[in-house]
């Protein structure tokens, strides 16, 4: 009976086991951590004694922190290039604007990001907030529990609008002459007034989405309301807002910047007009740049968070494998939330990143090693011969060679990246199965069309991993993806025997208002 009851209970306990695994509790979770502690403890004054023996953790450590520094000048290089890009190409959309340089930290719905600026900066609501030369959305609010932070309203809310107007082809492009992208209040008078060539300037208004039908042309449809012009099918749309009415303070600020080309397309049945965007909302909006009074324009660049001061990491140690299968390379690591790491944080050594924490728990932390088949990070591109860095987006780990240990990264690439004279690739082409991606991976990148030697680093767009990291060196097709990545194999991250996590500024830089 004893025997029986005690098998009863033990599968009773299993039970409750796998029935937490599935839906973890926070308040068990704890108490399991404390129960546990001693135990966690002892291995943890036996690890040196394990590491000491490894001499490859010896060499991996020693070949992060030799080129560490030279990383570290080349992501801020990245930072600087990168505050550029987000600023406008044209002279003539800077004149008689001041722009105040932010990085996009995180999300609050598809439609509605937060950025972070250099604390300080004149910042207001109803402020426009552009990408190089495209429109992006306007400041809905400044967060006044976190200096130099605001959110911002896309254009691709259904429930945005913005004033724009039509400029025929024959003038469009990089080329056209200043007088197609006015400064504020100059924008060829009223909005009622405007003039192109023979007549009056077609108007309409544009915010929100349509579905696309066609996913193989890429970018977003904006949709188009109240067009002045409907039999107008091509053209390129400016913002023009100098008479957006009240509570319009600064949005006149943005006339002449980019919204995107004039189509058509079919909406239930119905032929109607669009508006498509030239910015990939998904890939390249991570640096932005907030339109202000000249007179309030900061005296320079800054960068809105530094990601090398050393008091934003914190060292931890790794303890052991986090998962048995030889394909992994998750690690479990000596440091949880009392030590402020959070979900998602960013992994290092030296200057590169080398994973992502994926659940923080109270002391002990579980992370994923870039080679982790599922680990996902936005990237920013170093393009060689280019100054300007592109925006990638988002990367999903394949894995690893298992030949040479080369990274194996997919990447959707929306929007191709630019390469005169070379043919794009089809759609979708090198991407079909697991299999395939390897295959394709191993041969090489596509054929049909120009590869460019790039620099991999990390992007803004998640506040638990600063920019500026580098994660390797690749060569980028020229077309629209998705691709297969290649990185060169560097050191051994998965023989480190400690990294830092990525804890951002503390509460007293916060208040102080340090970028």
């Amino acid at each position: 009976m004893g025997l029986s009851r005690s098998r009863t209970l033990l599968l009773v306990v299993w039970v409750l086991l796998a029935a937490l695994s599935l839906w973890p509790d926070s308040t068990i979770e704890a108490w399991a951590d404390a129960a546990f502690a001693p135990a966690r403890l002892l291995g943890d004054l036996a690890l040196p004694l394990r590491w000491l023996s490894c001499r490859s953790v010896r060499a991996a450590e020693a070949a992060f922190e030799s080129r560490a520094e030279a990383e570290r000048a080349a992501g801020r290089a990245l930072l600087a290039a990168a505050q550029t890009s987000a600023l406008p190409a044209r002279g003539e959309l800077a004149r008689g604007r001041g722009l105040v340089h932010a990085e996009v930290v995180g999300s609050r719905t598809r439609d509605r990001v937060v950025v972070r600026f250099a604390p300080r900066s004149f910042v207001e609501p109803g402020m426009p907030v552009v990408c190089g030369d495209s429109y992006v959305g306007r400041v809905a609010g400044v967060d006044p529990l976190r200096p130099g932070e605001a959110i911002v309203d896309l254009v691709t809310s259904k429930l945005f609008r913005v004033g724009g107007a039509i400029e025929p082809l024959a003038s469009s492009g990089p080329d056209a002459p200043a007088s197609a992208a006015p400064g504020p209040g100059t924008a060829g008078g009223t909005a009622a007034g405007a003039t192109s060539g023979a007549g009056p300037q077609p108007l309409l208004v544009v915010g929100g989405l349509i579905p696309e039908t066609d996913a193989a042309r890429g970018g977003l449809l904006l949709e188009v309301h109240c067009p002045s012009d409907r039999s107008l099918d091509s053209g390129l749309v400016r913002v023009l807002e100098t008479d957006a009415g009240g509570g319009a303070l600064w949005r006149g600020l943005a006339d002449g910047y980019l919204l995107g080309s004039l189509e058509r397309t079919s909406r239930a049945g119905a032929s109607v007009l669009a508006v498509r965007a030239l910015l990939d909302y998904a890939a390249g909006l991570y640096q932005v740049a907030i339109l202000c009074p000249p007179e309030r324009a900061p005296a320079g660049p800054n960068l809105a968070q530094d990601p090398f001061v050393p008091g934003r990491w914190l060292a931890a140690e790794v303890l052991l494998a986090g998962d048995p299968s030889f394909w992994r390379e998750g690690r479990v690591l000596a440091a949880g939330r009392a030590e402020r790491v959070t979900d998602g944080a960013a992994l290092a050594c030296g200057a590169s990143l080398v994973g992502r924490v994926i659940r923080a728990g109270s002391g002990r932390s579980t992370a994923s090693l870039l080679g982790d088949p599922g680990l996902a990070v936005s990237a920013v591109a170093a393009i060689e011969g280019r100054e300007r860095p592109a925006a990638i987006g988002r990367l999903v780990s394949l894995g690893r060679d298992p030949e040479d240990g080369a990274l194996l990264l997919r990447w959707g690439a929306t929007i191709p990246l630019e390469a005169p004279g070379a043919k794009l690739p089809s759609p979708g082409a090198q991407l079909q199965s697991a299999g395939p991606e390897l295959q394709s991976a191993r041969a090489g990148l596509p054929s049909t069309g120009a590869t460019l030697r790039a620099t991999l680093y990390t992007s803004s767009g998640a506040r638990e991993v600063p920019p500026g990291l580098r994660i390797g060196e690749t060569r980028l097709p020229c077309g629209r993806g998705p691709f297969v990545l290649r990185v060169e194999p560097g050191p051994a991250a998965i023989d480190l025997s400690r990294v830092r996590v990525w804890i951002g500024p503390s509460a007293d830089e916060a208040e102080e208002g340090r970028p």
